[in-house]
């Protein structure tokens, strides 16, 4: 599998919905997938819905356990 892991310094581990969005709608280009790995179940729903709606991003919010095979 080829893929880049890259460490991002330009966010707090504190940045709030409005950044996190702002940030990923500033991307160059949308990643296929986005998985939310953080966060309570609801609220990580929440984000996941709102960032689909206002993105047009494919968001999954992970599953304790679960494996995803990468494509």
């Amino acid at each position: 599998m080829r893929c880049e892991v890259a460490k991002l310094d330009g966010l707090s581990g504190h940045a709030d919905q409005s950044e996190l969005l702002d940030w990923l709608g500033a991307t160059p280009a949308s990643p296929k997938t986005t998985f939310l790995v953080h966060g309570e179940p609801a609220e990580s729903d929440a984000f996941r819905r709102t960032a689909e709606e206002r993105l047009g991003l494919q968001v999954r919010v992970a599953e304790d356990g679960r494996t995803v095979p990468l494509k």
